[in-house]
């Protein structure tokens, strides 16, 4: 599983890689929106955890643009911000999940294990564009466009 980590605080960035690493998930982590849509545009992801407070553009926009090409991959929003608008502006874009900080890294794993008993398909990306679907057993191709069976 791919997850692309958007977290300007270095160390709780640190952190939640450190986790996904020990849980061994392919992960990617970047400290601004700028280097995030680079990483977006370009690559796949299973799973988003997006930051609202981060350098140039906020984590709600990058939810936005995420959700522009795609409506199903899993998104978490995290933030210290207790303002009743980003909760609202994140779920009016279908956010799945929306963590106040601080929060203990278990209950991240306890929203991401409950976020992918219901996302379907799994999939583990092997190689480059080469992944497989742990539910149908089959392996595909994924590029930009399309999926295609092998």
């Amino acid at each position: 599983m791919r997850v692309l980590i958007i977290e300007d605080d270095v160390q709780l960035n640190i952190a939640i890689s450190e986790f996904f690493k020990i849980k061994r998930f392919d992960t990617v982590s970047v400290k601004n929106s700028l280097n995030a849509i680079d990483q977006i545009d370009s690559e796949h992801f299973d799973l988003y955890i997006i930051d609202i407070n981060i350098p140039n553009i906020d984590g709600l926009e990058l939810l936005k643009h995420i959700r522009k090409t795609d409506l199903d991959t899993p998104i978490i929003i995290i933030t210290a911000s207790l303002e009743i608008q980003h909760f609202s502006t994140a779920f009016e874009n279908d956010c799945s999940e929306y963590i106040k900080k601080p929060f203990h890294l278990k209950e991240l794993d306890i929203r991401i294990k409950n976020l992918l008993s219901f996302n379907k398909p799994v999939t583990l990306c092997v190689k480059d564009e080469l992944h497989y679907d742990m539910n149908t057993e089959t392996f595909f191709l994924y590029k930009s466009d399309y999926f295609t069976k092998t």
